[in-house]
């Protein structure tokens, strides 16, 4: 069964070093401070940790056997969920608007063109006409 405790950085590095070795561990266990990690725990552990909680001890001891540390994987799983999670979200919502991209033509590029430069021609456009004039307002003034 797991169970909330809290753990400190260093009962972390202990509980990650026995897992590799595959060796059991002792820790303490601070209950007055909030729960920061789930372990698993036999339900005699458990109980134990539920009776000095009620006689308002600061600490318990427990020792946790060989397939209870198991490595550090079990502590880092819901990290890792979280994390595919978020990266899930991010690359739909960066899919969706390529997408858009793709569909208004914002998105088309030729591999070598640069863009945002214009149309570029090999002579200088000249100048026809005398443009466009409105009625009721002088040639030659602007305003």
């Amino acid at each position: 069964m797991t169970y909330r405790v809290h753990l400190t950085h260093r009962q972390l590095q202990t509980l990650k070093n026995s897992g590799q070795k595959r060796k059991a561990c002792r820790l303490r266990i601070l209950l007055n401070r909030p729960a920061n990690y789930n372990l698993k725990f036999t339900p005699a552990q458990i109980a134990g940790i539920e009776r000095a909680k009620r006689s308002r001890k600061k600490t318990y001891s427990i020792s946790l056997n060989r397939t209870q540390t198991g490595g550090f994987l079990p502590l880092i799983i819901p990290a890792l969920a979280a994390l595919g999670k978020a990266a899930a979200i991010g690359s739909a919502g960066f899919l969706g608007s390529k997408l858009m991209q793709k569909i208004t033509g914002t998105g088309v590029r030729l591999p070598g063109k640069k863009s945002g430069r214009g149309v570029k021609t090999g002579r200088a456009i000249k100048k026809t006409g005398r443009g466009i004039y409105l009625p009721g307002k002088k040639r030659g003034t602007m305003g």
